[in-house]
């Protein structure tokens, strides 16, 4: 499970909502297939610190390598309630998941983030395929590039949170996460 710290204040007729998706990497389809998901849904105020834990269905028995996690103060994204607040702190995963952290060596450089049209990547050179994920874990844009600080256009994107996997041509990966606004 994932667990965390929060406090919450929710406008009424609202919901706040925690969504986590675990996926692992089929090179043999060259997709990313899930593995586990939760989803925690609260509403009214929270003005002191309390844990919180979302619980994962798993559907299948991989072990995962990527996690997603999405916060959202107001689940309604086409028209959110304002003054709705969620703040977290500590999140960690409990139990086995399989997903470990990221060095600073493996660390992606992306900017602007968050952002609105587009983003850049500083890679280092050779050939990269670059696949942007939604929060669902479905691949919605991919792009094959040499450049060292290739610009990534996202103008027909949702706003959200997205997952990006930077793969080289011996086939190893770095991921990062970027915010459409």
């Amino acid at each position: 499970m994932l667990a965390g710290q929060w406090q919450y204040g929710i406008q009424p007729n609202d919901t706040a909502q925690v969504q986590v998706a675990l996926s692992k990497w089929n090179s043999g389809t060259n997709s990313t297939g899930p593995v586990a998901f939760g989803t925690l849904e609260v509403t009214g105020n929270l003005g002191a610190w309390q844990t919180f834990a979302v619980p994962f269905t798993y559907i299948s028995s991989e072990i995962p390598d990527t996690a997603y996690i999405q916060i959202v103060s107001s689940i309604n994204f086409g028209s959110p309630m304002a003054g709705s607040f969620v703040k977290v702190d500590d999140l960690a995963f409990i139990g086995t998941v399989g997903i470990g952290e990221l060095t600073a060596q493996n660390a992606l450089s992306i900017f602007p983030n968050p952002g609105i049209t587009h983003f850049t990547l500083s890679l280092p050179p050779g050939p990269h395929t670059i696949t942007l994920f939604d929060a669902t874990g479905r691949a919605v844009l991919q792009q094959s590039t040499t450049d060292t600080q290739p610009v990534i256009h996202a103008e027909a994107l949702p706003a959200g949170l997205y997952r990006i996997t930077v793969r080289d041509a011996q086939g190893a990966s770095n991921n990062t996460s970027w915010v459409k606004e």
